[in-house]
């Protein structure tokens, strides 16, 4: 009973955390929205999709290896320092990609960009920051970074908007706030970061890397590219404007993907901790409760999101934006959502049970798919409706990871995922 009262507790607290770090988000591409042109808030929307690659890096890198080793063997401190070292040269990549993205796409300022770089380097650190907090069951910590990151998000927020909003403002209040989100992580944590070994560091994280994470990159990124080359091809063909429409109708759908991937660093230890102990039972159960709450998180979006445009309809609607385009993708993005919450549960069991080389195989055939569709409807018919290729993509994809699970598991253990599949 106790157990179950905690699990409801540490959910409870993962969604309230990052259901403030989505709503901060939504209010600051709100406030570009309203504030500045169509190119700028499509630039927004861009530098937070590159935020959230970074942080699935990180995942791939060194969050999953690191959990499966803290939850599979209780080793924490000198052994898996190392793991810090690889995430500090990972967030000074993120951050060197989202400034250049910057430049070169939104033609910004170096202060802005340097601005939105640091702020995506912030964001990789803050998110293994969460990763260590869930994997030594320190759901507290992880959900305070959340809160300051979010409240002091807002603050800033509210001043940029005193002062008149411009992207640099923007720039500036994601780095204000990451730093935020940084303190309840503390200060040996940051510093961790910094550990000049580097020797030792590569001698420990190679076999990692020859087993698991070379695997776990190849999926990441063909992944990254099922789900956001729909983002990825038309910001870069066709430029921020013409990405905004979309950018737009997926405002009221971020919460989904937050949640998902905040729940998922729940999940992800406990499945680990099943699987070490051999107790399979157990790591499908939390795939099928897993389940039930991202389809639950997926009907309070959507009725939320129903809600506000019926009564609100100038908050995402404005004068330059086709109404019709806007209702398009957001319908088609919501079923993307919907097929995206009855595969990812599947996709974190197979991450904690180290299986990564099954999720790149299903992951590359989807990035086919879903390229070569997205590329076929850019060109053809228009922006918005290519991401049906993006929706294809991730049908191909769940079909991959459900045939993974089922070529790898006993009957009994078939009649848990087919139940989750359902």
């Amino acid at each position: 009973m106790r157990n179950t009262f905690l699990l409801i507790g540490n959910y409870g607290l993962a969604t309230f955390a990052t259901a403030a770090v989505s709503a901060s988000h939504l209010l600051l591409q709100l406030a570009v929205l309203h504030s500045l042109g169509s190119a700028e808030f499509g630039l927004v929307a861009f530098m937070l999709t590159l935020m959230q690659f970074g942080s699935g890096l990180c995942n791939s890198l060194v969050a999953a290896p690191y959990t499966v080793l803290v939850s599979s063997s209780s080793e924490h401190g000198p052994a898996t320092d190392f793991f810090f070292t690889v995430n500090g040269v990972l967030a000074f990549v993120n951050g060197a990609l989202a400034a250049t993205m910057s430049l070169w796409i939104g033609n910004s300022s170096f202060l802005t960009a340097f601005c939105f770089g640091l702020s995506s380097a912030l964001f990789t650190i803050r998110w293994f920051g969460r990763t260590d907090a869930y994997a030594t069951q320190n759901a507290v910590k992880a959900a305070a970074s959340d809160i300051a990151y979010s409240v002091v998000l807002l603050l800033a927020l509210g001043i940029a908007w005193l002062l008149g909003m411009s992207l640099l403002h923007a720039s500036i209040v994601f780095v204000v706030a990451g730093i935020a989100g940084m303190i309840p992580l503390g200060v040996s944590f940051v510093g961790k970061h910094a550990n000049n070994q580097w020797r030792s560091t590569v001698a420990f994280y190679k076999p990692i890397w020859r087993d698991q994470t070379r695997w776990a990159v190849a999926g990441l990124v063909t992944t990254e590219a099922t789900s956001n080359a729909h983002s990825y091809l038309v910001t870069l063909i066709a430029g921020p404007a013409a990405f905004a429409p979309v950018a737009a109708a997926m405002l009221f759908l971020r919460p989904i993907g937050v949640c998902t991937a905040s729940l998922t660093q729940i999940e992800r230890p406990a499945m680990a901790r099943a699987f070490a102990a051999n107790n399979r039972k157990l790591a499908f159960a939390c795939a099928k409760r897993f389940t039930a709450v991202l389809f639950l998180v997926w009907v309070l979006t959507i009725a939320a999101t129903l809600a506000i445009l019926h009564f609100f309809p100038g908050i995402a609607f404005k004068p330059g934006l086709e109404v019709k385009l806007v209702v398009v993708a957001f319908v088609i993005w919501a079923v993307i959502c919907l097929v995206t919450s009855a595969q990812t549960p599947l996709n974190v069991l197979l991450q904690a049970e180290g299986r990564f080389r099954a999720l790149a195989q299903a992951s590359i055939k989807a990035c086919l798919v879903t390229v070569v569709g997205v590329v076929v409807l850019l060109l053809t018919i228009g922006p918005v409706y290519a991401t049906l290729g993006v929706l294809l993509g991730q049908i191909v994809m769940t079909y991959g990871i459900i045939a993974s699970v089922r070529v790898k598991h006993q009957p009994q253990e078939l009649t848990a995922m087919e139940t989750i599949g359902a």
